[in-house]
């Protein structure tokens, strides 16, 4: 629910330097919802891994996500994103923020 990503946003927020992983798969997270986790996430700047396997997220969450990308750039080593309908404009906004992550070693899509 959006309550529920709103609680897990603060808690990312508070615990943003002791994040390194973190596993969202299959919890039905949509693009209204990962906004919502987003500024949380724009806090974790030692994330090296996210699944967002088996969610509803669509290209609107790939531009989301390459705002967030940035903070997390030097870190990132796998990023999670199979069974979501991110499309051909989803790929294009992850190739831009993809290409400064210098320790990604795993793409999933």
């Amino acid at each position: 629910s959006l309550s529920d990503c709103r609680a897990i946003s603060k808690v990312l927020e508070y615990h943003n330097k002791s994040l390194s992983w973190l596993d969202l798969h299959n919890c039905s997270v949509d693009d209204q919802k990962f906004l919502m986790l987003s500024t949380g996430l724009r806090t974790c700047h030692y994330v090296k891994s996210m699944n967002w396997n088996d969610n509803c997220l669509t290209s609107s969450s790939m531009d989301t996500l390459c705002d967030i990308i940035p903070n997390c750039s030097a870190t990132l080593e796998v990023l999670k994103l199979y069974s979501n309908k991110v499309g051909d404009d989803g790929i294009g906004a992850l190739h831009r923020g993809l290409v400064l992550c210098t320790n990604l070693r795993s793409l999933n899509v």
